[in-house]
């Protein structure tokens, strides 16, 4: 063999070898794991999340998406240590209530630079603007839009002689009772179990702000006040008069619902797609309307998502964000859990007709009567699991019967401001 005949040979050896090598180091460069914290994996409505992860992996062959499920009780807590120890992940959901603690603590990156180049910033609700900016600057993408309503099982209403969905508080006793005395079913089921003080909490936003009061007014506790009273003096009148059951946890009241032994229950609209995915039979018998207490004020839910200021890949975690937001994964979100996202994308009106035909009330209900988002009361963010736990003790005596309404609320609303006082909100 020639000596150029071997030159060429070695020569195509060594590139071959070099091209390996590049292609390993790239290969190795490329090769990310995007990290996502996780509260809600138990949820039948998180495959929507994991599809969407699927999708992004198939476009991005070098990128994983690792998801970390932390319980929801635990959240907060375990979400903020972890970002103080710099343990950040790329993609970032968290409650309302954590926007202001999160921005104050320098752990939450604006979202502006990558939405001014993105056609998702003429899609985003007014809402999410509102809510999610501060000094002007965007800093979380809302999850999902669900305002809370009245769900009504209209067989048991009809079995009870009814035939419309309350309008009025005296109306929503009537039929509650009225659907107890002739079918054995609960007339109306809500969280009321001091074990879960969330949820018991959010059944006391439910009738707070449906009487046209709040928690909290500028820093300022407004527990002990006219509209809280009379919330709180119906509430316990149904209780005493055998419509409401005690001690039923969440998830086992929204079992009864979908299993047909519940006349109503107020909440998040995921209510009535837990009816459609579990008892479809019955599905065409549950209406929603609006809050039919004095203010027909209604909450949502309060689920957001950012990229923290210690995030490994910020261009992939937005280029994420996108796939999470596009018009066509918005409607699928829409299609699977009955709520709204963050964006203005919407199902067909013919899919609305046939899954959703109290679509226009939730849009109505979200437009004017939505007076907060999120569960904290307002000004106490940062301490509303020990706020909410100091007035849920009260109100389950109250609705127990075991303190007045007017000495129980007088009660709460001396000792939150003592409290208070010692976390340094002047009262």
């Amino acid at each position: 063999m020639t000596f150029a005949r071997w030159k060429s040979i070695v020569c195509l050896l060594v590139l071959m070898v070099g091209i390996l090598a590049v292609n390993r180091i790239v290969g190795t460069a490329k090769a990310v794991t995007l990290e996502y914290t996780a509260w809600d994996q138990d949820h039948p409505t998180f495959f929507w999340f994991e599809d969407v992860f699927d999708e992004f992996e198939k476009t991005h062959p070098d990128v994983k998406i690792k998801i970390t499920g932390i319980p929801s009780a635990q959240y907060r807590e375990v979400t903020m240590m972890n970002l103080a120890a710099g343990q950040m992940p790329d993609l970032y959901p968290f409650l309302s209530s954590m926007l202001m603690p999160l921005y104050d603590a320098g752990f939450l990156e604006s979202l502006d630079p990558w939405l001014s180049e993105s056609e998702l910033r003429h899609r985003l609700l007014p809402l999410v603007q509102e809510v999610g900016e501060i000094e002007g600057h965007l800093y979380g993408l809302l999850r999902a839009a669900g305002p809370w309503m009245p769900h009504a099982n209209m067989r048991l209403l009809r079995k009870a002689g009814i035939n419309t969905l309350p309008t009025t508080i005296e109306e929503f006793y009537t039929t509650a009772k009225k659907v107890k005395e002739a079918t054995g079913e609960w007339g109306y089921l809500a969280a009321l179990d001091p074990a879960t003080v969330l949820r018991t909490w959010r059944t006391a936003m439910i009738w707070s702000l449906g009487f046209g009061t709040d928690f909290a007014e500028d820093g300022k506790i407004t527990v002990d006040v006219p509209e809280m009273r009379e919330a709180f003096r119906w509430l316990r009148k149904m209780v005493a008069d055998g419509v409401i059951p005690l001690g039923i946890r969440e998830k086992e009241l929204l079992q009864m619902f979908w299993e047909g032994k519940v006349g109503m229950v107020i909440g998040g609209t995921w209510y009535a797609a837990f009816v459609h995915e579990e008892n479809p039979e019955l599905y065409p018998d549950i209406e929603l309307g609006k809050v039919p207490f004095p203010s027909k004020n209604s909450l949502t839910g309060g689920g957001w998502v950012g990229i923290p200021t210690g995030a490994k890949h910020k261009d992939l975690a937005w280029e994420l964000l996108e796939t999470l937001y596009s018009s066509k994964n918005q409607i699928k979100w829409c299609e699977t859990s009955g709520r709204l996202g963050s964006t203005t994308d919407q199902p067909t009106q013919e899919w609305i007709n046939e899954n959703a035909p109290w679509w226009g009330t939730m849009l109505d209900v979200m437009e004017n009567h939505t007076v907060q988002l999120g569960y904290a009361p307002p000004g106490f963010e940062a301490y509303e699991a020990e706020f909410q736990s100091i007035f849920i003790a009260y109100m389950m005596r109250i609705v127990t019967g075991k303190i007045s309404v007017e000495e129980g609320l007088k009660q709460a609303q001396e000792e939150l401001e003592t409290w208070a006082e010692k976390k340094g909100i002047s009262q």
